[in-house]
């Protein structure tokens, strides 16, 4: 028997996720999402690009619009849903017994899943590329 082994697989900013693989071509630029009502918008989530060039989430939308060369899109929830829905389908592919820790909320961008990989390496391989698979 092995040892019990499980993948933890965090999405820090599902939302800017969700909206790059809505949009391809804004996967490698700079992306924010924006929450909360005229005039009080806020930064909810941002993709690496935009964390590298000093944008953080809970910044302003005038704070945010002042770094060049950023893409701006407003909050689509339905958009974040359906993306969970097939990480969630694609996550019960790798193992049945998984379990959704966090999910895109109205205050957390987050998404957090646990997924119990024990005795998969035959079918799946070593951990390391069923991480991988995920990426």
């Amino acid at each position: 028997m092995s040892a019990a082994l499980y993948l933890c697989l965090h999405l820090r900013d599902f939302a800017a996720q969700a909206a790059a693989r809505a949009h391809p071509e804004l996967r490698k630029r700079p992306l924010l999402i924006l929450a909360g009502a005229p005039p009080l918008e806020y930064v909810f989530g941002l993709n690496d690009a935009a964390w590298q060039q000093g944008v953080t989430m809970g910044m302003s939308r005038v704070q945010a619009e002042s770094f060049e060369g950023m893409t701006i899109l407003g909050r689509e929830r339905a958009r974040e849903d359906d993306a969970f829905t097939e990480l969630i389908t694609f996550a019960n592919h790798v193992s049945p017994r998984m379990q959704a820790i966090a999910a895109p909320e109205e205050k957390s961008s987050a998404a957090t899943l646990i997924l119990d990989v024990s005795n998969s390496e035959r079918l799946l391989g070593a951990a390391g590329r069923i991480a991988h698979s995920f990426l």
